[in-house]
């Protein structure tokens, strides 16, 4: 019961220390807890596909109908998962100027790994190694961004990645350093995926022939050429390799 007491006490003294230093933050449910929970009344492969579908979609349209289709599965599940307050945990009732859609809890899931070492510690020797970690790691990251910044050369279009000199089209690498640059994206993709390309490709053309009926008259026989006949019914299809898929 005290270390429930405990528990009870710190978790209250981080939502308020939430709403005193970030008084103007979105606050999320993790999806994938709030599932774990309602799966224990509501099972099935079913419902579990239909949960995540409305839970990820993006707009209310997609959303809708997801939830009818719930609808007509299992009515409880859905008035259950109501009352756990859709606009914590569904993306299309998150607000969008966060530029964020993550629902679930990895991320904090993941650092509370980073730090899992730190936290066997006394609390005063775990925070500074806390401290003492984030500094590296803040460190470490700044410099590996440095580092992919000139691995995109965007004036000979080329990247380390080689994405964009074997296409012709912007790896992902150029396209964030284009983008950056506040430059049109369109002018660095080759020119043989132009329009003017394409039309050069099919300039050409092959004249037409007069028909056979027109064509000179000769005396002299002309025989193909001789056919060797194998034994057995012809082959249509190729040789296939013993590796390769027989469908």
């Amino acid at each position: 019961m005290k270390i429930l007491k405990l528990i009870k006490i710190l978790v209250q003294s981080i939502l308020r220390a939430v709403q005193l230093e970030l008084p103007k933050a979105e606050h999320r449910h993790c999806a994938r807890h709030i599932y774990a929970n309602w799966n224990k009344s509501f099972k099935g492969e079913e419902l579990k596909l239909l949960f995540w579908t409305f839970v990820k979609a993006y707009n209310l349209a997609n959303f809708e109908e997801a939830i009818t289709e719930m609808e007509d599965v299992n009515p409880v599940a859905v008035d259950a998962l109501r009352k756990c307050g859709p606009h914590l945990f569904f993306r299309s009732f998150v607000k969008l100027d966060g530029e964020c859609d993550v629902i679930l809890s990895n991320m904090v899931e993941t650092f509370n790994n980073y730090i899992m070492n730190a936290r066997s510690h006394h609390l005063i020797d775990m925070l500074e190694d806390i401290r003492t970690m984030l500094i590296k790691r803040l460190a470490n990251k700044k410099e590996e961004g440095l580092k992919k910044w000139k691995e995109v050369d965007i004036e000979n279009r080329t990247c380390t990645c080689k994405k964009w000199d074997l296409r012709g089209i912007s790896c992902c690498h150029a396209v964030a350093s284009i983008f950056y640059l506040h430059k049109e994206l369109e002018s660095y993709v080759d020119q043989c995926y132009t329009r003017e390309a394409y039309l050069r490709t099919y300039e050409g053309n092959i004249n037409p022939c007069i028909g056979e009926r027109h064509w000179p008259k000769i005396d002299k026989l002309i025989d193909p050429p001789p056919i060797k006949i194998g034994p057995g019914r012809p082959r249509k299809n190729r040789i296939k390799d013993p590796h390769e898929d027989p469908k």
